[in-house]
């Protein structure tokens, strides 16, 4: 067949080539097959790509010792999608978010009463399902729900607690209302790329 003499011309000028190692080959193989001589575990130079790496630098970091500097802004991707912030005198309880959240993490709380007598609600977010998707962030129509980089949050639980009350206790912890004290650092926008990189 035609296409099986182009396939066999393209292996051998791949082993011509030396990508290919040609001892492994047979006369019908095709490149899905043939391993390089890199990858292939009967290869001599196998070795060698361990101690390439072995005089290199590690890629990792002692978070929180140290820090990686890699980005305008120290630490997380300035686009990181952590926390989330919201601006309270702008969000206006529409409840938007709550819709479109995929996972109902949301859910709206009432606040107090504005001068009309209308409720004022804001959202409540349960990181216990929260998947950091952002979707309540693009969706705000305020621009007043946003995301920081802060991803940190610590519970203290009572020691004396059954396993079953912690679960609960900590259940109810993960429950927070977004406000402004994580405003200082804030992380995903929606695409507003200028203010999130200062």
């Amino acid at each position: 067949s035609y296409l099986k003499e182009i396939m066999k011309n393209q292996v051998n000028i791949l082993v011509e080539l030396g990508f290919i190692d040609n001892n492994f080959i047979s006369v019908d193989a095709t490149p899905i097959k043939a391993n390089t001589k890199f990858n292939n575990p009967k290869c001599v130079y196998s070795p060698l790509t361990t101690l390439k790496n072995l005089f290199r630098r590690p890629v990792t970091i002692k978070y929180p010792k140290q820090i990686l500097r890699v980005f305008p802004k120290d630490g997380v991707s300035p686009t990181y999608r952590g926390l989330h912030t919201n601006g309270l005198e702008k969000g206006g309880g529409c409840a938007t978010c709550k819709r479109d959240c995929p996972f109902d993490a949301i859910t709206m709380k009432v606040v107090g009463k504005n001068e009309q007598g209308r409720e004022i609600k804001k959202p409540v977010v349960d990181y216990g399902r929260c998947s950091f998707c952002a979707f309540c962030v693009d969706v705000c129509p305020t621009n007043s729900l946003k995301m920081s980089r802060h991803y940190i949050y610590k519970i203290k639980t009572v020691m004396s607690m059954s396993a079953k009350d912690e679960v609960e206790y900590v259940k109810e912890k993960f429950k927070l209302m977004p406000d402004e004290s994580l405003g200082d650092d804030i992380g995903y926008n929606t695409g507003k790329s200028k203010k999130v990189l200062g």
